[in-house]
C-alpha cells in the first residue's frame, strides 16, 4: 500500500462546480470482502471508504475526513456527496442491478448481461425465510425450490465453464448425476442453508468473471457438445445468460407461491 501526497486529482483536472446541495455524478460501488484463506464472501464485513474534495484534498485539510466504518450488509447502498458518504436503505430487497454496460464492446456487453441475470437471481431470494426457500409449491416439480434453483444455477455454470470449456472433471453433486437422478444439485440443496448457497454462487461468479475477462471469446471449449462440435467462450456466455434468465422466471413463480412476494 502506497502513501501519496495531496492533491489526488490527475493531470491538473479539477471539478470546481461542486457545492452542497448540487447534484453530483451517481457512483455505484459494488464491494465484496473475501476471506484470505478460502476466498469466499464475508457477510457483514466492515468497510472504510475515504473521499477527497473537488480539488483533490482531504476535506477541510484532514479535519473532515470521510471515515465510514459500518457493517456493509447485502442490499445497502453507498451515496457520496461533496465530503460525505452515507449508507441508505437497509431493506434486504435492494440488490443493485444494471443491464447497461459501461462500454459497448462485445465482451463488456456479454459480461454485463450475465451479471444482470445473476444479480436478478440473487434479488429474487432476498427476504425469503429458510423454510420457504425449501418449499416446492409446483405439484409436478418436486425439485423446484428456491434453494434448488440457486444450486442449479451455480452448478450449471461449473459444468459449462470448468467441465466443458476448461476440460476439467466434474465436482460436487454433479458427480452423482444418473439417468434416474439427473439433478442431484437440486435435490440436495434443501439440506444447505440458502445464505451458503448464495455465497458460494457469488464466489464462483467472481472467479468466472475474472476468467472470462482474460480469455479470447472465440477460444474453443476443450470438450465437445453432443453433436461433436466445440463451442466457443462467446457461446458459453450466451448460453449462461439464457439459462439463468429462464430460471429467473422459475424463481419468480416459486417465490410468489411460497410467500406472495412479487415484483422483484
Amino acid at each position: 500500500m502506497g502513501i501519496f501526497k495531496e492533491p489526488h486529482h490527475t493531470e491538473g483536472r479539477q471539478r470546481v462546480d461542486i457545492a452542497d446541495g448540487r447534484p453530483g455524478v451517481p457512483l455505484q460501488l459494488r464491494i465484496t470482502v473475501l476471506s484470505a484463506g478460502q476466498g469466499v464472501p464475508i457477510q457483514g464485513a466492515e468497510v472504510d471508504v475515504w473521499h477527497c474534495d473537488a480539488l483533490g484534498y482531504w476535506s477541510a485539510g484532514g479535519k473532515d475526513l470521510l471515515l465510514n466504518v459500518q457493517p456493509m450488509m447485502p442490499g445497502q447502498r453507498l451515496i457520496i456527496t461533496r465530503h460525505r458518504l452515507r449508507v441508505v436503505g437497509t431493506s434486504s430487497a435492494m440488490t443493485q442491478r444494471t443491464d447497461t454496460p459501461p462500454s459497448w464492446d462485445e465482451r463488456t456487453q456479454l459480461a454485463t448481461f450475465l451479471d444482470y441475470a445473476r444479480d436478478t437471481a440473487r434479488a429474487k431470494c432476498e427476504g425469503v425465510s429458510e423454510e420457504d426457500a425449501r418449499k416446492a409449491p409446483l405439484p409436478n416439480s418436486p425439485l423446484m425450490t428456491i434453494c434448488g434453483l440457486i444450486s442449479h444455477l451455480r452448478w450449471v455454470e461449473h459444468h459449462w465453464v470448468q467441465v466443458m470449456y476448461l476440460g476439467e472433471e466434474p465436482e460436487g453433486p454433479l458427480t452423482a448425476a444418473t439417468d434416474d437422478d439427473p439433478d442431484p444439485e437440486m435435490r440436495t440443496a434443501v439440506d444447505i442453508p440458502l445464505p451458503q448457497l448464495l455465497a458460494e454462487y457469488e464466489e464462483q461468479s467472481a472467479r468466472y468473471r475474472r476468467l472470462m475477462a482474460d480469455r479470447d471469446l472465440s477460444s474453443k471449449a476443450k470438450r465437445p457438445i453432443g453433436d461433436g462440435r466445440h463451442v466457443d467462450l462467446r457461446w458459453v456466455i450466451l448460453h449462461l445468460i439464457e439459462e439463468t434468465s429462464r430460471h429467473n422466471g422459475h424463481l419468480d413463480v416459486v417465490r410468489e407461491l411460497v410467500d406472495g412476494q412479487t415484483g422483484v
